[in-house]
């Protein structure tokens, strides 16, 4: 993962990041994390079609299905944030990073908006994929 980034691409991609969870920010408020509001993936490994986290997943991604692609919580948004060759490019679309040392760190934001996301449109106090820590 020798891969080198410029600058300018760089800039670009974080701006669009930040530009992105700024606007998610605004329509999806959350509260302020607490210790009892923690969040603790289970492991999807030991769950039944039918388990409660599976339902709850299966409602968000549904809702999310339902939205305007130009809706950032859509499914289609969401997954044109990783990559697409869809035009023209929304903000934040293809901002993915691979090769080079951005990886991790992008690839860790990208999944606790997508989960944020999720949580707020399956509507259940069972968070997909979670389980509260109390």
């Amino acid at each position: 993962m020798t891969a080198r980034i410029n600058r300018r691409r760089f800039f670009a991609s974080t701006g669009a990041a930040a530009s992105l969870a700024l606007l998610v920010d605004t329509m999806i408020p959350v509260k302020p994390a607490s210790a009892a509001s923690l969040f603790v993936r289970r492991n999807v490994g030991g769950m039944n079609a039918y388990d409660p986290v599976i339902t709850s997943y299966r409602k968000a991604i549904k809702a999310m299905g339902e939205l305007p692609t130009s809706d950032p919580r859509s499914w289609t948004y969401q997954a044109a944030i990783h990559a697409t060759f869809t035009t023209p490019i929304q903000t934040a679309w293809d901002t993915r990073q691979h090769g080079n040392y951005f990886f991790w760190s992008w690839h860790r934001m990208y999944l606790y908006w997508f989960e944020r996301i999720c949580r707020r449109m399956c509507c259940d106090d069972c968070s997909p994929g979670t389980a509260q820590v109390s």
